[in-house]
């Protein structure tokens, strides 16, 4: 369903960042379309260390000032101003290019995400904008298991720091 309404699906979580609990392909995509010649003043100027740069500045933003205020204000980046990393829904549509940029959005929602950066337990959906992830979902079929299992799971399982080894979950911690 979500598919038909314009969203990416994808049914694993091949290039999807386990230490940094983002998906780069998307945000790097969202980039070039939110404004091509910047991205590619970037490239130039960055080289091969573009994605490791930008994956460092995202990830610093997101930990200091939490994902819905990364998403509505981006973040700097000295020589190339603000990133941008969601557009708007734009209030006018006569704003002159507010249409275009909103739907360079890129919604993905993401089956069996592995959250762990050592071990391979998954979540069953993860919802992401530009390549930051927005919320996760367990499935229950009502057969088997209840809505009430999946909040357990959640509250027992689902822990942002594995009480045995100490190693981060980073997309179950609070941003």
């Amino acid at each position: 369903e979500l598919g038909s309404n314009g969203w990416e699906v994808s049914d694993n979580d091949k290039g999807y960042d386990r230490e940094n609990a983002i998906y780069l392909p998307d945000f790097l995509a969202f980039q070039d379309r939110m404004d091509h010649e910047k991205f590619e003043k970037m490239k130039a100027k960055l080289g091969s260390t573009l994605e490791l740069n930008l994956t460092k500045r995202l990830v610093t933003s997101l930990e200091t000032n939490g994902t819905v205020e990364t998403l509505r204000k981006g973040f700097p980046y000295a020589g190339f101003q603000t990133i941008t990393c969601c557009a708007e829904c734009p209030d006018n549509p006569l704003i002159r290019g507010a249409k275009t940029q909103y739907e360079a959005n890129i919604l993905r929602v993401m089956r069996q995400v592995h959250y762990q950066t050592a071990g391979d337990k998954s979540l069953d959906l993860v919802f992401f904008i530009n390549g930051i992830p927005v919320a996760t979902a367990e499935v229950k079929t009502e057969m088997t298991q209840t809505v009430q299992d999946a909040i357990e799971e959640y509250q027992n399982e689902r822990k942002p720091i594995e009480p045995k080894t100490g190693r981060k979950n980073y997309l179950l911690m609070f941003k």
